[in-house]
């Protein structure tokens, strides 16, 4: 994209509507130099009635992470300041609030000896950094990516669940339990080895009554279209039943999956493109607790 980008942004109520005024306004969020292709990052902090906002940014040779707080009308609470700005490139970022103890997880892709491996950092309510894991899914002829991370409130801990690709032939999902303290699991796989096709883009959420986590995520199995597929991770790490496609024909991508604490049933929605190189359609289903269509 040539010109200048800016990050921006704007406050709506439950309904879509602006939470003041009779029209849609935005508040510039960050000045406009270095942001090149952002991806942008949001989450709620309930106690302060505020939220924290992410992006990468370019900046002296390499991309890292920014952040600012933003308050409940739409006002930058303080500046932006920096959250990952290693001599490496640092991007796409995921992360969770943690109501527990009031603080922010943050996983993002970060680039050494030529691979793409996961970092953490942990904030408080501020954006200070309280602790961090650097490289922690280390790995030899092996790329980490796309981490999309939930966080468990019943345990206080988190999940990350990531594509990796192993040299040029392979890929696989994987997922690692970093608990508050950051101390972390094994890896564990999600997928069998799946062939190179492109680069999938996990999601992964935490249902709070019964204590476990789904994941979707595009997977190429089966052919070069993709499908989504979804499976049950348990809050010890442990996986219940199998991968399960959500559809088959044609193609599927760009999956997200969202959990109904009142009713207990999962949202997973996706773009489907029935006939390649047609029109494409946004569908969803909604499944119960017992994962049978609602």
């Amino acid at each position: 994209v040539s010109g200048i980008q800016q990050v921006m942004g704007t406050v709506v109520t439950w309904q879509g509507l602006p939470v003041s005024g009779a029209s849609y306004t935005s508040t510039q969020l960050s000045s406009g130099s270095g942001i090149q292709n952002a991806t942008l990052n949001l989450v709620y902090n309930k106690q302060l009635n505020e939220y924290l906002v992410l992006w990468q940014t370019y900046y002296n040779g390499s991309y890292n992470i920014r952040g600012v707080r933003i308050s409940n009308s739409t006002m930058p609470v303080g500046a932006v300041f920096s959250i990952a700005s290693e001599t490496n490139d640092e991007i796409n970022p995921s992360i969770v609030y943690n109501g527990t103890e009031n603080s922010y997880f943050v996983v993002y892709e970060e680039y050494y000896n030529s691979l793409w491996e996961l970092s953490a950092r942990k904030l408080d309510s501020t954006g200070t950094l309280l602790s961090y894991v650097q490289r922690f899914t280390s790995s030899n002829l092996r790329h980490e990516k796309h981490p999309n991370v939930a966080y468990n409130s019943t345990d206080n801990e988190y999940i990350v669940v990531f594509w990796r690709k192993q040299n040029e032939t392979d890929t696989q999902l994987r997922y690692n339990i970093i608990d508050a303290a950051l101390n972390i699991s094994p890896g564990t796989n999600l997928t069998g080895w799946i062939p190179v096709v492109t680069e999938s883009t996990p999601e992964v959420v935490y249902d709070n009554l019964q204590n476990r986590y789904l994941a979707v995520w595009d997977d190429y199995r089966t052919d070069a279209n993709g499908d989504v597929y979804y499976q049950v991770i348990e809050a010890d790490g442990t996986l219940t039943g199998q991968n399960t496609a959500v559809a088959l024909a044609g193609t599927q991508e760009m999956q997200d999956v969202g959990f109904n604490e009142k009713a207990g049933n999962f949202l997973l929605c996706w773009i489907d493109t029935l006939i390649p190189n047609t029109y494409s359609t946004i569908k969803a289903r909604t499944l119960g607790p017992d994962f049978v269509d609602v």
